[in-house]
């Protein structure tokens, strides 16, 4: 009992840094980027991934959404579909396209996968950035 109530209270105390907070901005600024996000794809202030790669002026292409949608609104296995979001073409990875087609893919240097996960999900996040990675792989995309 006394270890378990140690354990909790040091968690109290722990600060997490997330990767997006310790990014080097600069580094990216002249890359065209693609991001693979959802609706926990956020900082450590809460503030949407999206926006922080805007404020720092950095030029995102595309974007990538995994199962449930870019907002989480899709139910399990209910096809997302393509759209745009704030005039970013939106492309789905779940449905009928797994992977990333070489289309979706065209112009981009880089892409990050950014989204956070509790580990219940058996495979569907893991898998679409495995595929994402093969298929940026073979169009030599960071």
């Amino acid at each position: 009992m006394l270890l378990v109530f140690l354990l909790f209270s040091i968690s109290l105390f722990a600060e997490v840094t997330l990767g997006i907070d310790r990014l080097d901005w600069e580094e990216f600024k002249s890359k065209k980027v693609g991001l693979i996000i959802n609706q926990t794809s956020v900082d450590a202030k809460m503030r949407p991934i999206l926006f922080r790669f805007q404020e720092a002026g950095i030029h995102v292409h595309a974007l990538f959404s995994p199962e449930h949608g870019l907002k989480g609104h899709q139910y399990a296995f209910e096809k997302v579909a393509d759209g745009k979001e704030k005039d970013i073409p939106v492309y789905s990875l779940h449905g009928d396209k797994r992977r990333p087609t070489k289309e979706m893919l065209k112009g981009l240097d880089t892409v990050f996968f950014d989204i956070q996960c509790t580990g219940v999900r058996a495979y569907t996040y893991q898998t679409t950035l495995f595929y994402m990675m093969e298929e940026a792989a073979k169009e030599g995309i960071e």
